[in-house]
């Protein structure tokens, strides 16, 4: 992709979300870090590597109740002893939530052109931490946010 475009054919790249089937690999995440210990004649650089792609990791997900509404946001964090700092939430572009936080709001009649400018951008492209980030507020103050938990952070 250069541009956003095919680097054959020029057309536009766009993403399009599929019916796929997902595996739950996080289940079997720690049988294959300690399979990983048998491979001794492999260089420990390549275990290593090995090791952060499995990437393991201990935390809590915590549930943002969203005011006036039976929908909650899942959050994945190894530090729930910050969350009480916690100002906002960012959703991708791409999230069911966005359009439904929208509804109501003034930013209903947003452009959505921008939305989908940044859905189509590769997601290493997104996530690269040189990248400008490109937002807006979805003009819901309502949307967010109670915690809604089973963890007691102390």
């Amino acid at each position: 992709m250069i541009n956003g475009l095919c680097w054959r054919c020029s057309t536009a790249v766009v993403q399009k979300d599929l019916e796929q089937w997902y595996l739950k690999i996080t289940h079997y995440a720690p049988s294959l870090l300690e399979d990983l210990k048998k491979l001794e004649q492999w260089p420990s650089r390549v275990r290593a590597m090995q090791e952060n792609w499995i990437g393991k990791s201990y935390g809590v997900e915590i549930h943002f109740k969203i005011k006036d509404s039976q929908e909650t946001i899942s959050v994945f964090t190894t530090r729930p002893d910050t969350i009480f700092g916690a100002t906002y939430v960012v959703l991708a572009p791409e999230h069911p939530l966005v359009k439904n936080l929208t509804a109501g709001t003034p930013q209903e009649k947003r452009p959505w052109h921008s939305l989908k400018k940044t859905a189509n951008k590769s997601k290493s492209l997104r996530m690269s931490g040189d990248q400008r980030k490109e937002g807006f507020s979805l003009g819901s103050t309502r949307s967010i946010l109670s915690i809604k938990s089973p963890y007691l952070f102390i």
